[in-house]
Formats: structure tokens, C-alpha cells, sequence
């Protein structure tokens, strides 16, 4: 296990990834067949009643032994059941799909760690890990009692997909960790938790999560659903009901190498909870010294202390959200959180275009507060209006803020009146092409505030594209489905 990049072992690994890859291209080009799937029977006792096991050859009766004949590019087919294991699986340097006999046999084909071992570890490797159930995983502990990835560890390559991934502990990860390159994607992340950082997920030095819903995931410190160190990227993503002292759904922390994004998700209804008398910060997000957060709904978090939606220490990026009906504790039943900063509270630093703050609740600064030092505010829109350029008061006018629907209403003063500038995003939470004119007597074309843009034009051809940017681009406002 890593502790860093660099050196003559990061280059080798490199190249053997590389020539992994590269030979099952080959592979696949030059039509050579890979050999027929290898099956793993679970136990007798702890197969499902009515599957017929009969017909499928050749079989194994554990995982490491089907993946240690299996050649790459073959699939290694878990049957329906439950594979009780001893022993983690472990997957180096290899290109294999390791998964269930379908997707739909997804939550009757568990790998079940027992609370004793990690179930998957990934080094090296394309391997991806598919349509399982990964279930009461413990991280083995190294030496000065370090441990990673509860359910699943990923170095440097593999990805796990449409997999549930619960139950299981770590020191960091507590359901899966990614280190250096790695994905997790159309996955379930659930009560899972870690005694440090990374309750469902944690990344270093890159990874991506994508498409998962992850929830009810506890770190004892910090990144209840998801930490991010370093790197990592999460999107179209929803993170609800996680804990943490900080960053109750998401942490950040940006060293030095690469700083994490999340972007098009729905962080909501997390909690950062204090510890003893110690104030907790960032019930939706905590960002330290650099992250970006763009195109998200960030609503109903609670921190008992400062930024019950996000937390800024020093820098941070936050760009087109909707940070609404956040709140901070409030310990003394008057009906007012106790902290700063409802939506946002920054310390140090930070740069917010474009977002709505709006509906939050704190007893200092219920949309916004700071420590006194400088943030960069600019085209945001809350009640009061913030100092700084181009930003402006009054009601959003979502289509129903009580059913938290935050899509903006055709009367909203927040279309067109967002900026384009600053690498502002080209698409929105939903994946709507920005910015488009949402005003019928203009054909200005600017960022709207907030995660929706608003788009008045008809779109006849039904794809998402507006009829007058079709026209604008060259292509058939009549013809469906083109890119």
C-alpha cells in the first residue's frame, strides 16, 4: 500500500498497467477468443432455494481460486448465493470481470466478509468488480494500526459498478477506498463507517465516484459519506444521511497535487456533529484549502457550529448551486441556529459565483457568514443582497420550495443574470446545455444563478437542446436525439 507517487515502482507499475491494457486490446482487435465464463458455487447451505445450480461448468468452489485460473479478459461468475469469506480476494495486475450471473441477481449474490476481511482488493489492475452485494468487510490492519477500504480497496486502476457496498469498517473508507486511479459508479454506499475519514467512500490522489447514492455512512472525524484528499471527483451523485465532526456528507482537503471536484449531485439532509464541547463545521461539505463545487443541490444539512450547507477554510470554488433550507444546531429551542452561516460560512478565503442562497438559518449570517476575512462574493443572489459585483436580493422563485424543488419559475430574477465568466459550467444539475436565454424579448445568452438554468424556447425535436442553439450550431432543430 502507497504512501505517495514517485520513484522508479510507480513508473514500473505504470508499465505493467500499460501492457495489461494494451494486450487485451490486442486481444479484442484481433478477434482471439477468450476462454468460456468460470463459475463460483457458493456453499450448499448457503445457496437460494429454487436457483438450479446444474449446467454451469467449469465450477470453483471459492472466488481466489476461479480468479487465479481465470485468463484475462474472461469473466469470473459468482452463482446466486452467499460466499462466506476467510480470506480477502485479492486481484493484481490483472483484466477480469469479476460479477453476478445478471445485474437483476445483484442483491442475491453476496460477498459476505463476515466482519472479518475485506472482501475485494485492487491493484494494478482493469478489473472490474459487478452486480454483487458486498457486505460486513473489515479492513486488515497495518502496522500503527492503519487500516483502508472496509468492503473494497482500489490502487491504481479497476472499478466496482452496480454493486451495494454496506456494513463494512476501516480506519479510512469505511465501505471502499480509492487510491490514485479507480472508480466506483451506479452503486448503493450504505452504513458503513470509518473511526477517521471517509464513512462510505475516500479518495486519495484521485478516483472518481459517479452515479451513486450513498447514505447513512458515519466517520468518527471527518467525511461522513465522502472524503476526498488530494483529488477525487464525485458526480451525478446523492449523499443524504451521513455523519461526521467535519463535513458531514463531504470533506475536501487539497494539499498540494489535485483538487477535488464535485459536481450535478444532491447533498442533502447530512449532519456534522460535534464532539464534547468542540463546535462541528460543514454539515453538507466542508472545503480546506481548495476544492471546487459546481451544479449541486445542497439542502437541509445541519451543523452544530459554523456552515450548516458548506464550509470554506480558505479557498474553495463554489459555482451554480442551489444552497438552500441549511441550518445550524440550534441548542437552546428558540427556534434559530446557533453558529454562522446557515447556507455558507467562509475562514480564509473562497470564491462563490453564481449560487442562490436562500432559506437558511443560523443566528449569525443565515445565508452567509464569515470570520471577518475576505471572500470573493459575485452574480449570487440572497436575502439580504451580499456586497460585491453583480449580485442581487429578493425570492428565487423556485417552483416549490416546500417540495424542495428548486427549478427556477419563468419569473425567477435569477435568469440572465448570472456570469459566463470564470470557467463557469457549460451544463447544468440536470445536464441542460448553459447558458441559453431564458427571457423572450432577449437573446442575451448568460449563466442563470443557481443549479437549474431556465430555458423559456421550445424545444420541438423533444432532445434538451433549445431550439435557437440547435439553429445557432448547424444542426436540425427537427431531428431528435442529435448531439
Amino acid at each position: 500500500m502507497r504512501g505517495g507517487f514517485g520513484g522508479k515502482d510507480d513508473i514500473m507499475k505504470s508499465y505493467i498497467t500499460f501492457r495489461l491494457v494494451v494486450s487485451w486490446l490486442c486481444c479484442l482487435l484481433a478477434g482471439m477468443a477468450v476462454g468460456a465464463p468460470r463459475y463460483v458455487l457458493p456453499p450448499v447451505a448457503d445457496r437460494v432455494a429454487g436457483f438450479s445450480y446444474s449446467g454451469y461448468t467449469p465450477t470453483y468452489a471459492t472466488i481466489q481460486a476461479a480468479v487465479n485460473a481465470a485468463v484475462d479478459g474472461e469473466h469470473v461468475i459468482l452463482l446466486p448465493g452467499t460466499f462466506k469469506l476467510s480470506a480477502q480476494t485479492d486481484i493484481e495486475g490483472r483484466s477480469l470481470f469479476v460479477r453476478a450471473l445478471s445485474a437483476a441477481d445483484r442483491d442475491r449474490t453476496i460477498v459476505d466478509g463476515q466482519g472479518l476481511v475485506r472482501t475485494f482488493s485492487l491493484r494494478l489492475t482493469s478489473t472490474t468488480v459487478r452486480d454483487l452485494t458486498l457486505r460486513n468487510g473489515k479492513a486488515p490492519v497495518l502496522t500503527g494500526g492503519d487500516s483502508y477500504g472496509g468492503a473494497v480497496y482500489i490502487e491504481d486502476g479497476g472499478a466496482v459498478e452496480n454493486c451495494v457496498i454496506e456494513n463494512s469498517t476501516a480506519v479510512y473508507g469505511g465501505g471502499i477506498r480509492l487510491y490514485g486511479t479507480g472508480m466506483v459508479r451506479d452503486s448503493i454506499i450504505r452504513r458503513n463507517s470509518a473511526t477517521a475519514s471517509g464513512g462510505g467512500v475516500q479518495t486519495s490522489f484521485g478516483g472518481t465516484v459517479t452515479n451513486c447514492i450513498i447514505y447513512a455512512n458515519n466517520a468518527s472525524d471527518k467525511g461522513g459519506g465522502v472524503y476526498c484528499f488530494d483529488g477525487g471527483e464525485i458526480t451525478q451523485s446523492t449523499i443524504y444521511s451521513n455523519t461526521a465532526y467535519y463535513g458531514g456528507g463531504v470533506r475536501f482537503y487539497f494539499d498540494k497535487t489535485f483538487r477535488p471536484k464535485v459536481s450535478r449531485s444532491r447533498i442533502y439532509s447530512n449532519k456534522a456533529i460535534k464532539r464534547s464541547t468542540s463546535a462541528a463545521t460543514g454539515g453538507g461539505l466542508q472545503v480546506v484549502l481548495g476544492g471546487t463545487v459546481e451544479n449541486c443541490l445542497i439542502h437541509d444539512n445541519e451543523a452544530d457550529g459554523q456552515g450548516g450547507g458548506v464550509y470554506v477554510f480558505t479557498a474553495a470554488s463554489l459555482m451554480n448551486n442551489t444552497i438552500a433550507h441549511n441550518l445550524t444546531k440550534d441548542n437552546n429551542g428558540d427556534g434559530v441556529g446557533d453558529g454562522s452561516g446557515g447556507g455558507v460560512h467562509t475562514s480564509g478565503g473562497g470564491t462563490l459565483q453564481n449560487n442562490i442562497l436562500m432559506n437558511n438559518n443560523a443566528l449569525t449570517g443565515p445565508n452567509y457568514g464569515t470570520d471577518g476575512t475576505a471572500a470573493i462574493y459575485r452574480n449570487n443572489l440572497s436575502s439580504p443582497s451580499i456586497p460585491g459585483n453583480g449580485n442581487i436580493g429578493g425570492l428565487p422563485l423556485f417552483e416549490s420550495a416546500d417540495a424542495r424543488n428548486y427549478r427556477l419559475q419563468p419569473t425567477s430574477p435569477c435568469i440572465d443574470t448570472g456570469s459566463s465568466a470564470n470557467g463557469a459550467p457549460l451544463v447544468d444539475y440536470a445536464g441542460m446545455l448553459r447558458p441559453v436565454s431564458g427571457k423572450t424579448t432577449s437573446t442575451l445568452r448568460v449563466h442563470d444563478i443557481g443549479a437549474y438554468e431556465y430555458a423559456w424556447v421550445d424545444d420541438v425535436d423533444g432532445d434538451k437542446m433549445p431550439t435557437w442553439w440547435e439553429l445557432a450550431y448547424g444542426l436540425n432543430p427537427g431531428w431528435p436525439d442529435q448531439p
